[in-house]
């Protein structure tokens, strides 16, 4: 995907002697090193398939065009034939900053760059004032009852519940109580958890908006009800699984054996996958709620976890703490993942004692 950028005319002219492998390796490592300017989830997941689609745009015009480097006229109708189809204004964003991204690896003075020019601007401009910038189809968050009530009916004992039950449950509560996407629950590794006495620590190797690789320790305190507690959950999921070394926390299994024999469900050894995932917590809220297929697909989805997490903790502790443990890069971003009731919302005007 990003070969095509790294070979262009532009890279080709640095000065590099083939005969000293010194310089060839530095220039190798500096090529890896734009390419690392973005996270790997940025590239993989809403960079890639714009990429893809914008090559294609450009291959199938009568003559072909360039597209690294491109014209900025090239750029401004593909921007346009994506905002023409898009339902959100982040699609739009995200294909000029992917398109951007490239010519960068190019070499391409950021001043030169064609999402830079004022075309391209008024296109993105456009595109915001049609679509706005709230989110479509934004999902409800859980209630705290909720999830402990779906948690109590899935795992009434840790040691009598199927291991099925017990994996479902530890997920569903720490992506609640960690604000946990799934791409960061994915990364949480059984040797990288730690337990304590009133908490514990998970070190995510990998996590959204993570640019520099830096990792990221997830803290989840202990909750005064062992049967509901994340931290209990994940114990005894560790336990029960005969969990060790550098293996996912949360795993898949065999959706057959799951329909027909739940009790002898046993895990796969490799991370959830999404669409078993994002199945599982809308069986736990249909099993929970009463509520049909349908109601549940079309009110939660995996994200309401972490956005109910948020709403919860949101009002009650120091918002530099609230953002860190969301990993949110600003607080626009944080604020987006919290539900204010009408009763925080009247606390402004009740609070100016007219």
């Amino acid at each position: 995907m990003e070969g095509g950028a790294l070979a262009s005319q532009l890279w080709s002219q640095l000065q590099v002697s083939p005969s000293d492998p010194l310089d060839q390796s530095l220039l190798k490592s500096m090529k890896e090193g734009m390419v690392n300017t973005r996270s790997a989830s940025t590239w993989t997941d809403s960079y890639l398939g714009i990429i893809s689609r914008y090559r294609a745009f450009c291959a199938a015009k009568v003559p072909p065009r360039v597209p690294v480097p491109a014209a900025p006229l090239t750029v401004c109708l593909f921007l346009q034939l994506v905002a023409s189809e898009a339902k959100s204004y982040a699609v739009v964003k995200s294909a000029s900053g992917a398109i951007f991204a490239l010519h960068e690896m190019a070499l391409v003075p950021a001043a030169e760059a064609p999402t830079k020019h004022p075309l391209a601007k008024g296109v993105r401009q456009s595109a915001k004032r049609r679509l706005g910038l709230k989110l479509q189809n934004q999902k409800e968050p859980l209630t705290l009852e909720v999830l402990q009530t779906g948690i109590l009916l899935y795992v009434p004992d840790f040691q009598a519940c199927s291991l099925l039950a017990l994996s479902v449950a530890s997920m569903v509560a720490n992506m609640w109580a960690g604000f946990l996407r799934y791409k960061d629950m994915k990364y949480v590794w059984v040797e990288l958890v730690k337990f304590y006495p009133t908490h514990m620590e998970a070190l995510l190797i990998e996590r959204k908006n993570d640019q520099f690789r830096e990792g990221d320790v997830v803290y989840i305190s202990r909750g005064l009800d062992r049967r509901t507690c994340p931290v209990a959950l994940n114990e005894a999921l560790i336990s029960r699984a005969r969990l060790s070394g550098l293996v996912n926390l949360y795993q898949g299994w065999d959706g057959r054996v799951a329909r027909f024999r739940p009790q002898n469900t046993q895990l796969n050894g490799r991370h959830i996958e999404y669409p078993q995932c994002r199945r599982e917590v809308h069986k736990f809220l249909q099993r929970t709620t009463g509520m049909s297929e349908a109601e549940v697909q079309k009110k939660w989805c995996t994200q309401s976890l972490r956005s109910s997490g948020a709403t919860v903790a949101a009002q009650k502790v120091d918002f530099r703490l609230f953002q860190k443990h969301g990993a949110w890069h600003t607080a626009s971003s944080a604020h987006r993942y919290i539900l204010d009731s009408t009763e925080t919302r009247l606390s402004v005007t009740r609070a100016m004692g007219y």
